[in-house]
């Protein structure tokens, strides 16, 4: 089964499909490897956001690594999942004659 809309990574290898779907639903520090999160970035599918905590003990702030979607694709991925799902050879299942009641008692 595929969905009508596309995925907005469509073409991209599944860890990078997976991670994106992560980072898409809210996760902003996925476990990933560089090289696939370097990929995502890379391609302009997410953002790296740096974030500096200050903890007031003299030594230097550290940094956090976070990743978000832009609208754009976030938008995109929210379209993919929201469309109906489609099967290949076009047909629905199920009962045809929807609005009738099922004879359950004969």
């Amino acid at each position: 089964m595929s969905r009508t809309k596309p995925h907005p990574c469509e073409g991209l290898p599944a860890a990078a499909k997976r991670v994106f779907d992560e980072i898409a639903s809210g996760n902003d520090r996925p476990k990933a490897s560089a090289k696939t999160m370097d990929m995502l970035v890379e391609g302009g599918f997410v953002e790296r956001i740096v974030r500096l905590v200050h903890f007031r003990d003299g030594l230097p702030p550290l940094q956090q690594i976070g990743y978000a979607v832009p609208i754009n694709l976030h938008i995109a991925w929210c379209e993919h999942w929201a469309s109906p799902k489609t099967r290949a050879g076009g047909k629905r299942r199920g009962r045809s004659d929807r609005n009738q009641t099922p004879d359950l008692f004969d």
